[in-house]
């Protein structure tokens, strides 16, 4: 997905660039970042899963008989 990678990229990038006062990049608050934008793909990701088994059951569809492929597709594009 282009929006992990330019998060990604953004993260390395302002490590790259911010090194402490002797020259040593600061490879922990980059960690950390990556992390906390890790643990928020995840938040978003279950939250669209909710929503789409939600949705299924409200038009009563038995959500067990989507296919898993037809699933990650929908998340992918919207998720993107």
């Amino acid at each position: 997905m282009e929006k992990d990678k330019l998060a990604i990229q953004k993260a390395i990038i302002q490590m790259l660039e911010d090194p402490d006062e002797s020259g040593i990049l600061i490879v922990q608050k980059t960690y950390d970042t990556l992390g906390k934008y890790i643990q928020k793909a995840r938040v978003e990701a279950l939250g669209w899963a909710y929503a789409d088994a939600c949705i299924h059951l409200d038009q009563e569809k038995d959500y067990r008989k989507i296919k898993m492929s037809e699933i990650l597709d929908r998340a992918m594009k919207d998720l993107a």
